[in-house]
C-alpha cells in the first residue's frame, strides 16, 4: 500500500501459519492533509543588455521573468552613449518595444533627451501588475509543490507570466550626409544599454506541525 496522498485507506492483514490456519484482520489507515504557512517575501531583480546597432538594425531578446514568483512591477531604460562630436550630430533615434503576448501587453518607447547634457534615453514602466497579498495565510495540500502551482495559478494575479519579449532598433543615426571626401557616413549607428529592473513576491512556504 503506497500512501503517497490524504484520504482514508482501508486494507486487510491476513496471517497464515505452517498449518494452514489463518485470521484476517481489517485495518483504516487516516492520511491527514498536511498544514502550510505561506508568506511574501519582496524582491528586485536587475538584469543588462548592451550592444551596437547601425541603422535600420534590430535586437531581439526573450525571457520569462519571476518564475515561481508574482511580478508586480517592471522599470526598464534604453540608453544610447551620446554623440560627442560635431559631425555626429544630432543624436540618434532608438525605440524600445515590449511584447507580453500571455498578458496581451505590448508597448513601445522611442528615445529623446532631458536635455543637451545627458544622453538619449527610452522607457517603459508599469507597477500593480498584480494585485499585492494582504498578509500571510495557512493552506492545506498534501505537497509544497502543488500549493505553489495553486498559488501561482490564480486567475487574478497572472499578468506577466510568460514569454517577455524586448526589441531595441536603430531607427536613425543622424546624420547620413557625407563628410569625408572618402564617401563615409560619419554616423553609422551608436552602441546602447537595456537595464530592466522587476520588482516580484516571492511565497515562502513552510510546513506547520499541529
Amino acid at each position: 500500500m503506497i500512501l503517497n496522498k490524504s484520504g482514508i485507506f482501508e486494507g486487510a492483514v491476513k496471517v497464515t501459519d505452517d498449518r494452514g490456519a489463518s485470521a484476517r484482520e481489517a485495518f483504516q489507515i487516516n492520511v491527514s492533509t498536511r498544514t502550510w504557512q505561506v508568506t511574501w517575501e519582496q524582491k528586485r531583480v536587475t538584469e543588462d543588455w548592451d550592444g551596437y546597432l547601425k541603422q535600420g538594425e534590430s535586437w531581439t531578446y526573450s525571457h520569462e521573468p519571476g518564475i515561481e514568483a508574482r511580478l508586480m512591477e517592471v522599470n526598464a531604460t534604453l540608453t544610447l552613449t551620446m554623440d560627442m562630436l560635431p559631425h555626429q550630430m544630432p543624436q540618434d533615434n532608438f525605440t524600445l518595444r515590449l511584447v507580453v503576448p500571455g498578458s496581451g501587453w505590448d508597448v513601445e518607447s522611442t528615445t529623446s533627451q532631458e536635455n543637451v547634457t545627458k544622453a538619449p534615453t527610452a522607457y517603459i514602466e508599469r507597477d500593480g501588475m498584480n494585485p499585492v497579498p494582504t498578509e500571510s495565510g495557512t493552506y492545506q495540500e498534501d505537497y509544497a509543490e502543488d500549493l505553489l502551482a495553486f498559488i501561482l495559478d490564480n486567475a487574478a494575479a497572472r499578468f506577466g507570466q510568460g514569454n517577455w519579449t524586448w526589441q531595441v532598433t536603430a531607427d536613425e543615426a543622424d546624420p547620413d550626409f557625407f563628410v569625408d571626401w572618402d564617401g563615409a557616413d560619419p554616423d553609422e549607428g551608436n552602441d546602447w544599454k537595456l537595464e530592466v529592473e522587476f520588482v516580484i513576491l516571492v511565497p515562502r512556504i513552510s510546513e506547520v506541525f499541529e
